[in-house]
């Protein structure tokens, strides 16, 4: 309970807008203890967790997580990428497209 005007704001909301079950499954992620009870340390993360997703839903946010899931994606496909090679070095061809254009131009010289 003490939770909800710290939640609101620290993440500044209205404390209407928070519910006691919200809090309560909060304290349940960050209570490392299970005692129902957040310490200085668990506190510390639970509000690092609230400035971030705060932050995350602020336009600048929302373009940032954009540019991350890119990230993400690709550095996905080039694992992909580095699995076809392990299994079969004849896919190198596979992977010049996504070399930088030194590299690619290095690679690809007689």
């Amino acid at each position: 309970r003490d939770l909800l005007s710290v939640v609101a704001e620290l993440s500044s909301t209205q404390i209407a807008s928070v519910t006691e079950e919200q809090c309560m499954r909060f304290t349940a992620i960050f209570d490392l203890y299970g005692d129902g009870v957040l310490r200085p340390e668990e506190f510390l993360d639970f509000s690092r967790f609230l400035c971030i997703m705060s932050y995350l839903h602020t336009p600048e946010g929302k373009e940032g997580v954009k540019d991350a899931l890119r990230i993400l994606a690709d550095s996905k496909k080039i694992e992909d990428l580095l699995e076809e090679l392990n299994n079969d070095h004849r896919d190198i061809n596979k992977v010049i497209p996504y070399l930088p254009e030194w590299l690619r131009a290095d690679v690809l010289s007689e």
